[in-house]
């Protein structure tokens, strides 16, 4: 008996926000074309792709390719360091503490700074103080829409 061929994981490209959808479809395409992916990946960092493993590209074509909804099959298999990357996300805003001054670099207080109030990394969400009306009120917003501010740390 030979040794089965290392499978290695493709990246698919999807329709935006139909991840799940598509991950689903292509099961169902793999136990009725009775093939061997041996795993489905939807990752919520990634939009517009779903990632799969198998041993040749061919095995990913035949499974996506009555799929109305992906779009492309990435030829070349995805990288260990892009696994990775995908698997174990770095939080967005590793970097900002409580009572740091921050710029907002994103949405209606786009350019306007405060201080950190509160960090929920659970919800990857930042509370910011603002500083720069004659009323103090706070915001809060997704970590990936502040930037700490250069040596203003409390």
């Amino acid at each position: 008996m030979g040794e089965e061929p290392e499978s290695k994981i493709f990246a698919i490209r999807t329709v935006i926000n139909r991840e799940r959808e598509v991950a689903e479809l292509i099961e169902d395409q793999n136990d009725y074309k009775d093939l061997s992916l041996k795993a489905i990946l939807v990752s919520p960092r990634t939009s517009g792709y779903v990632y799969a493993e198998a041993t040749s590209e061919a095995e990913i074509l035949r499974a996506t390719e009555d799929v109305k909804l992906v779009k492309d099959v990435i030829e070349k298999p995805a990288s260990r360091e892009d696994l990775e990357k995908i698997l174990n996300p770095r939080p967005p805003v590793a970097d900002v503490s409580y009572g740091d001054t921050v710029e907002i670099i994103n949405g209606e207080f786009k350019g306007e700074r405060g201080k950190v109030a509160n960090i929920s990394h659970s919800e990857e969400e930042v509370t910011v103080r603002m500083k720069t009306t004659a009323v103090s009120f706070s915001t809060t917003v997704g970590m990936d829409e502040v930037k700490p501010v250069e040596g203003n740390r409390a």
